[in-house]
């Protein structure tokens, strides 16, 4: 950022997602090189205004709702919203292209902010993406609401999907719970999810937690039979420093007319 006087700031932000096993650059090889916030805006009193590649309000909403935060490995919530190996419910990346961002300056806990994804051929896919969310913090209650509509082919003749999130959690300090209702429906065909999560945090000592977190989204679609898939994480997060900590999780899954699966992580995380 750069101080521009009177309250104004010049602003960019180039990110990039690496592979820590083999260090190669984003989450995959179709990946561009600034994968995740790519932008350049303005921020002052009336708020923030950024153009460019930047991350989807709804998933960083997510962040918020589950006890894993944005986590596409651990947190139930973003995986079977986000995740294509979950059936992910949510259209469309965790990022947008070409994107006018406005977000508001926080007033009386409330935060919000509007983005509009205009793609960058018009007609094609990623055109006209359109996204209205908020947040609202207050002491240990905080609740957020996302809604966004994406234009993109999955079942034909569909060509836009509405999305809604909604969520909030508690702070009770001996435990905080969260609790979320994410739903989608896509235009031109019977192709609705309809996904409920429940989380908690239980701290056991000063510097470790219990996490725990279930979500169930249920598939509707045209001619084929309803879909339920069930996803469970339980894990223990211990900080050794402010920035550090190591952590050890187990996630539970099961879908309609499938197998159970079960995974196991444990790492060392650095934050900065």
């Amino acid at each position: 950022s750069e101080d521009l006087g009177g309250r104004y700031k010049a602003i960019f932000a180039l990110e990039s997602f690496f592979r820590t096993d083999t260090g190669a650059q984003g989450r995959s090889d179709t990946d561009p090189f600034f994968s995740r916030n790519s932008y350049v805006g303005i921020e002052g009193g009336f708020g923030k205004l950024t153009f460019g590649r930047q991350t989807n309000p709804t998933y960083i909403n997510m962040g918020t709702l589950s006890p894993f935060g944005v986590s596409v490995v651990f947190s139930p919530l973003v995986l079977q919203s986000f995740v294509a190996t979950y059936n992910g419910a949510f259209i469309g990346d965790t990022v947008w292209n070409n994107a006018i961002q406005y977000s508001t300056p926080r007033v009386g806990g409330f935060a919000g902010n509007l983005v509009y994804g205009m793609g960058e051929v018009a007609g094609h896919t990623g055109t006209a993406n359109l996204g209205a969310h908020g947040n609202y913090v207050n002491g240990n209650f905080t609740a957020a609401f996302s809604a966004q509509s994406f234009r993109a082919p999955v079942t034909a003749p569909m060509t836009r999907q509405d999305a809604y999130l909604l969520g909030a959690t508690y702070d009770f300090k001996v435990l905080k719970v969260y609790g979320s209702l994410g739903k989608s429906n896509a235009e031109g065909t019977k192709n609705d999810t309809r996904t409920v999560d429940l989380g908690v945090k239980i701290p056991v000592t000063a510097a470790g937690s219990i996490l725990a977190e279930w979500a169930q989204t249920k598939r509707t679609r045209d001619l084929v039979p309803r879909n339920t898939r069930d996803t469970v994480s339980v894990g223990y997060d211990h900080f050794l420093s402010k920035r550090t900590d190591v952590y050890a999780i187990y996630s539970y899954d099961k879908q309609t007319a499938f197998n159970s699966a079960g995974t196991y992580g444990v790492g060392i995380r650095h934050t900065f």
